[in-house]
C-alpha cells in the first residue's frame, strides 16, 4: 500500500469523501471540459450516417492516424512495410495500409509503452493504469483532449441513449477500494461531491449488507446507477431476495466490464423498475460499443476501427466469438495499432430498427473467471488492478485453495522483487481480509481448453459454501 493509500484508510469516512471529491473535482476537469461539450454534439450529428459515409468518415480518420503513426511514433518509423503503407495511403486505401500493420500484442506495449507514444514537443500526456481482461498490467498515455474525445463518445452513445447524462445525480459500484475489506461495520460508500456521485464498495455487497446498500440508495435519489455488470446485479439479486423493490424506479441502469446475461438484465430491471443499458469500452479508448432502445449493442466507428479475428491473428468469418483487434481513432499521442484487446465477440449482419448504420455486435463474450468466496459469503470478482504499477510483474493468476487460503501465480519479468511481492499479498488481503497468501512465480498460467487465460481460478470445488452476495474487484 502506498502512502496516498495508507493515508486515505487512515482518514474518517467523511474526509475519505472529501478526498475523493477534490480527486474527482480535478478528474471531471481532465475529462468533462475544454471542448467536451462541442465533441458531444460532433457524436450526435454523426450517428445517423449512412453506412457508405461511415466508411468515407472512418477512412479519412484512419488515414491521418497512420500517416501520423508513420512519421512520428518510434515503433512505427521503425516498421519493414513502411514505406509500403506510405504509398497505400498516398493512393487513397487507408484499410488496405491497416492490414500491414503488424498485431500489436498486450506485452509489447507493457514493455516499451514510451516507444508507441509520439513524438509532441510540449504536449503533456497523463498515464493510466489498466489489465483489462488479461492480468497483464498496462500504461496507456494520452493528453486530456484524447481523454475528453472518448468521454464525449461515452456520453453521447451510452448515457444520452439511456436517457441519462454525466450532470445528474448517480450511484456507482466499481473497483476502486474505497473501504478496506475487513470493515463489516460499515458505511461501505464515500460521496464524491464535484460529481454528484455515491461511489460504493463492491467488495462488501452480501446478505446482511444488502439492505443497507438500497437505504443508502435511496436517500442519495440518484438518477441512474452504473458500474460493473456482476456487482451491480449482486446487489439486485439480493434485494430481489429479501423481497425489497425501489420505492421510486430510476432512469436507467448502466452496466460495463462484463457480459450482461439475461437473468441479469430482468432482476436489475424488477428491482430498480427501469430498462437495464449496456456498453463496452476500456482506458486504452480503441473502441466503445453502447446499447440503443432497440437492445442491439452498436459500435462506434468514430471511435476505432475493429477487425474480427482467430486465435492465430488471423481474419474469420463464422458464427463463434472472435477476438477484437482494434484501432483507435482517438488518440493520436500513443496510437494503438490493430491492438489485441483480448475481449471476444461475435458481430451481427442486421440492420437495427433505431435506424442507425454503426456494426452491431450479436454477442460480447467476457473474460473466463470464477469467483472467489469469503468467509462471510461475499463474493469477490476481477482482481485486475493487483499488479498495476509493478513494472517486475507480466501478469498475475489468483487462485483460491480454500475459503482462507490462497495462491497468486506472477509470470515475472527478470527478477520478482521482494517490495512487490509485499504489494501482491496486501492489495490481495486488502480485498479479501486476513487471508493466507502465497506467491509463486511460473512461466505461464493455467489455460482453458481452448486455451483462455483464466485471470481468477477457484479450487474450492465441493467445499459447503456460505450463501454468498457477489462483489467485483
Amino acid at each position: 500500500m502506498g502512502l496516498k493509500e495508507r493515508v486515505y484508510a487512515h482518514t474518517p469516512p467523511v474526509l475519505q469523501s472529501a478526498l475523493l471529491s477534490a480527486y474527482g473535482l480535478l478528474w471531471r476537469q481532465r475529462r468533462l471540459g475544454g471542448a467536451f461539450p462541442r465533441y458531444v454534439a460532433e457524436y450526435e450529428a454523426r450517428e445517423f450516417l449512412s453506412a457508405a459515409e461511415w466508411e468515407r468518415y472512418q477512412g479519412d480518420r484512419l488515414a491521418a492516424l497512420l500517416r501520423h503513426a508513420l512519421h512520428a511514433v518510434p515503433a512505427y518509423r521503425r516498421l519493414p512495410i513502411r514505406a509500403e503503407a506510405l504509398h497505400l495511403l498516398e493512393a487513397g486505401r487507408p484499410f488496405e495500409a491497416l492490414r500491414r500493420f503488424p498485431l500489436l500484442d498486450k506485452e509489447a506495449l507493457r514493455r516499451t509503452p514510451h516507444d508507441y507514444a509520439a513524438e509532441h514537443p510540449g504536449v503533456r500526456l497523463g498515464a493510466a493504469l489498466t489489465s483489462g481482461t488479461t492480468g497483464t498490467p498496462l500504461r496507456i498515455m494520452a493528453s486530456a483532449d484524447a481523454h475528453r474525445r472518448f468521454m464525449a463518445a461515452y456520453e453521447a452513445r451510452v448515457r444520452r441513449w439511456a436517457g441519462v447524462s454525466h450532470r445528474d445525480r448517480r450511484v456507482m459500484i466499481g473497483g476502486r477500494l474505497i473501504v478496506p475489506a475487513q470493515d463489516r461495520r460499515g458505511p461501505f460508500w464515500r460521496t464524491n461531491w464535484a460529481e454528484h456521485q455515491l461511489y460504493m464498495s463492491a467488495f462488501h455487497i452480501g446478505p446482511d449488507t444488502a439492505l443497507r446498500y438500497a437505504q443508502a440508495i435511496v436517500r442519495f435519489a440518484p438518477r441512474y446507477l452504473v458500474g460493473y455488470a456482476s456487482a451491480l446485479w449482486a446487489l439486485a439479486d439480493e434485494l430481489d431476495r429479501q423481497g425489497w423493490r425501489a420505492p421510486q424506479p430510476l432512469a436507467a441502469v448502466l452496466t460495463s466490464s462484463e457480459p450482461l446475461r439475461p437473468d441479469m438484465r430482468d432482476t436489475l430491471s424488477r428491482v430498480w423498475g427501469c430498462a437495464v443499458y449496456d456498453g463496452y469500452s476500456g482506458v486504452e479508448s480503441c473502441c466503445l460499443a453502447g446499447e440503443c432502445a432497440h437492445g442491439r449493442l452498436h459500435l462506434n466507428p468514430d471511435v476505432g476501427v475493429v477487425e474480427f479475428m482467430d486465435g492465430d491473428g488471423e481474419p474469420t468469418l463464422g458464427t463463434e466469438p472472435r477476438e477484437m483487434v482494434a484501432t483507435g481513432l482517438l488518440n493520436f499521442d500513443q496510437p494503438l495499432i490493430r491492438y489485441r484487446t483480448g475481449d471476444m465477440a461475435m458481430p451481427a449482419a442486421v440492420r437495427c430498427g433505431c435506424g442507425r448504420s454503426m456494426p452491431v455486435l450479436a454477442e460480447l463474450v467476457g473474460r473466463v473467471e470464477d469467483d472467489v468466496i469469503l468467509r462471510d459469503g461475499t463474493r469477490v470478482r476481477r482482481f485486475h488492478s493487483l499488479p498495476l504499477g509493478l513494472t517486475d510483474v507480466r501478469s498475475v493468476q489468483v487462485v483460491q485453495e480454500s475459503l482462507d487460503a490462497f495462491v497468486l501465480n506472477v509470470v515475472p519479468d527478470g527478477t520478482l522483487s521482494e517490495a512487490s511481492t509485499h504489494a501482491l499479498i496486501s492489495r490481495l488481503q486488502e480485498r479479501c481480509g486476513g487471508v493466507q497468501v502465497e506467491v509463486r512465480e511460473v512461466t505461464e498460467h493455467e489455460r482453458t481448453r481452448n486455451g483462455k487465460f483464466r485471470a481468477v481460478v477457484s479450487r474450492l470445488g465441493g467445499t459447503p459454501l456460505p450463501k454468498a452476495g457477489t462483489a467485483s474487484g
